[in-house]
């Protein structure tokens, strides 16, 4: 289960990630943690947590690999900004 962000103070903060940079945060707000992604053809993918995804940080984080082995894999993650978010809207003010 994903841990919860901290709570919204002088607004969430969101650690580095190794393979991007630093996200910049949306004017007037804060920045935040996203769930996971996680790929549809994963046979490890219960529907429990098909489910939960329903609720994750930005939006249900399944994606549907595309592609193949011998020449490369590609996802696309959708991001609805500060959905399941919570403290999102305080944060702006």
């Amino acid at each position: 289960m994903e841990s919860p962000p901290p709570a919204c103070m002088s607004c969430c903060y969101a650690a580095p990630s190794q393979a991007l940079e630093r996200p910049k945060p949306e004017p007037g707000r804060c920045t935040y943690y996203l769930g996971d992604v996680l790929f549809d053809d994963d046979p490890r993918l219960t529907a429990a947590r098909r489910a939960r995804q329903q609720l994750a940080y930005g939006g249900n984080g399944i994606a549907h690999p595309q592609g193949r082995a011998r020449t490369g894999w590609r996802v696309q993650r959708d991001i609805v900004l500060g959905l399941n978010v919570p403290g999102y809207a305080r944060c702006g003010r």
